[in-house]
């Protein structure tokens, strides 16, 4: 009788481990080292230590590169929409502007990358100044130059007419004439976009440009520009231009 209890419990622990185990672990791939890819964000919740399980600050992979590889360097409560429309709300993020990867703290205090196309939208919090500062980032767009469906753009003005901002971080290396050594930093390019009817643009900035794109509000547009006397060169005071045009079309942003 003893023996067909352990046998029944034995097929009921294989059954377990089955189930559950072994799904996790094909889930599961690592990218880099201690950083295994999440295909769900079903566990994550308000975070507000930033260390390993043991207490310890995580390892640097870029120790020996100048600079950051990040958007922001240190973690930020987000607010993310995955690709089959659910929403996860103050999950600490930051964004890879190296790799186009998006990290996030678990339950666990571990930090994880979501895998590619897991993550489609984000708004990102940043409180550590004096005031907040709000950033989205959105994915999903044409491909176009050497930019993919899953590469994230930060969404500077949002609704009718999107101006979108493409930021990259690259390395470069530096030589030493007299020591030979060679030291590593990273450098920001910037590109810019615009996205309505479905069709992604690469921003020219310049007058009759954006007349061209905001023709069906050209006299509204027009007093603005003699108003605001904007310099097309400043992205701020583009930016602004594209919210009020947004504004006037009527499309609810975002």
């Amino acid at each position: 009788m003893n023996y067909f209890v352990n046998d029944k419990l034995l097929r009921l622990y294989s059954i377990i481990i089955t189930a559950i185990i072994i799904p996790s672990i094909i889930h599961g791939q690592v990218t880099v080292p201690g950083a295994p890819v999440y295909t769900d964000i079903n566990a994550y919740g308000d975070r507000i230590a930033i260390a390993g399980r043991d207490g310890a600050p995580f390892i640097n992979t870029y120790s020996n590169i100048e600079g950051s590889p990040y958007f922001i360097v240190h973690y930020c409560p987000a607010t993310l929409k995955l690709n089959k429309g659910k929403e996860y709300k103050n999950i600490l993020t930051k964004v890879n502007l190296f790799t186009q990867e998006i990290f996030v703290i678990d339950s666990a205090n571990t930090e994880i990358i979501a895998k590619e196309g897991l993550v489609t939208k984000i708004s990102l919090f940043d409180t550590s100044g004096k005031k907040m500062k709000f950033y989205q980032f959105s994915t999903g767009y044409p491909a176009i130059d050497k930019n993919t469906s899953y590469t994230y753009y930060q969404v500077l003005s949002d609704g009718e007419l999107q101006l979108l901002k493409f930021t990259t971080k690259e390395i470069t290396e530096e030589k030493n004439v007299q020591s030979g050594e060679i030291s590593k930093k990273f450098i920001t390019r910037e590109e810019y976009y615009t996205f309505c009817n479905g069709e992604i643009k690469k921003f020219k900035k310049d007058k009759d440009g954006l007349l061209e794109m905001m023709r069906d509000q050209k006299g509204k547009i027009q007093d603005y520009l003699k108003d605001k006397k904007i310099n097309f060169r400043n992205i701020s005071e583009l930016t602004n231009l594209f919210n009020y045009y947004n504004s006037i079309t009527g499309k609810k942003p975002y």
